[in-house]
């Protein structure tokens, strides 16, 4: 089968990627009520220092269709990450990504068919 996109693309566009991505799995740990409460991040194994593009930020309005956790009190702006590269095991929810040194949740992952690159959802929090 033909492939759409041509994998040497990717090297042909160095400027197209101009930040770096890590994806990190959230660390957790037990308190004494139970709850999961977050000690950290570990490098999740082949999954550092991507190249990526990150979109503008967006603002949920009031009227927008979205479910978000009780425990986010303040404004919600919303991101695409677009990774150079096929990640189809990035678990949202789970896993956060930190781009430049900012670190962003993760709510959904979209690879492509192709398997050229992988849209992340990502969520900046400002309590």
């Amino acid at each position: 089968m033909s492939r759409l996109i041509d994998p040497r693309l990717r090297t042909s566009l160095p400027d197209f990627w101009p930040s770096r991505c890590s994806i990190k799995t959230v660390t957790t740990t037990a308190s004494a009520s139970g709850q999961k409460v977050r000690t950290g991040t570990t490098d999740v194994a082949g999954m550092t220092s991507i190249q990526c593009r990150m979109s503008v930020t967006t603002t949920e309005r009031p009227n927008d269709q979205v479910t978000t956790e009780a425990r986010i009190r303040g404004s919600v702006a919303r991101r695409n990450l677009k990774l150079s590269g096929y990640f189809p095991t990035i678990q949202p929810d789970v896993m956060v990504a930190v781009v430049d040194g900012v670190e962003y949740a993760i709510y959904s992952n979209e690879p492509d068919s192709e398997h050229f690159s992988t849209r992340l959802g990502v969520d900046i929090i400002k309590p």
